[in-house]
């Protein structure tokens, strides 16, 4: 029945990758995107597993989404207020997902008009803040991952590479969404999946030369 859950949440978080393509009027990208999170050996696991991870991915992606909708109509105060919520429904499955947040950062900042920054700096800070007792809680238990150890270069490189398997089929179907629509149309699409994609893992590996965190299935988000 935990099992169910956790195919329930990888089933929705591809769902919701097409959902996002269609956002960006790009709605290849998000097909593509749907196919390689399908063909991902690292998606495909957590979604078998009675643990939190592919949940924390589906709220990762239901976040992104909910900034995607937000950004395109910031009047709309309940569409920052469903920010706020999947934001912290990720961050209260694992607190390690606020990771993408880096890659809500990079988007805001070099797709949106200053008016939006604003209002999303706001909703932000204010979902950090109320967040900020369940987070200084989580790093009072910082004893429950005391096995982890500084990760060498070659960690991270092993899960892009792991992550990313079968990597031809990966680099196969990223070249066919390029070449079948101008790179131009979907631009802003493809620059978001390549941070989410780069950002989270790289973050969570550099924080972990000073505090060891880094684990693979800890940024499984991306």
């Amino acid at each position: 029945g935990v099992r169910l859950v956790s195919v329930l949440a990888a089933t929705v978080t591809a769902i919701l990758l097409v959902r996002i393509g269609r956002q960006m009027n790009a709605p290849l990208v998000g097909f593509t995107a749907g196919l390689v999170f399908i063909a991902s050996p690292m998606a495909s696991r957590y979604a078998q597993e009675a643990r939190p991870y592919a949940l924390v991915t589906c709220m990762a992606t239901a976040s992104t989404l909910a900034l995607l909708q937000a950004c395109q109509t910031p009047w709309r105060r309940r569409r920052w207020v469903v920010y706020a919520l999947m934001l912290s429904a990720t961050a209260l499955f694992n607190v390690l997902g606020l990771n993408i947040v880096f890659v809500h950062a990079i988007h805001v900042l070099t797709s949106a008009k200053g008016q939006i920054r604003r209002v999303w700096a706001i909703t932000l800070t204010g979902t950090l803040l109320v967040l900020m007792p369940f987070v200084i809680g989580t790093v009072t238990q910082r004893g429950q991952v005391s096995w982890l150890t500084v990760p060498p270069w070659t960690e991270l490189r092993r899960f892009f590479f792991t992550e990313y398997q079968p990597w031809k089929l990966v680099v196969f179907i990223l070249l066919a969404a390029v070449l079948l629509r101008p790179m131009g149309t979907h631009r802003e699409a493809l620059s978001l999946g390549f941070a989410w994609a780069v950002v989270p893992p790289t973050v969570l590996w550099l924080v972990s030369q000073v505090h060891p965190l880094f684990a693979m299935r800890y940024v499984v988000i991306s």
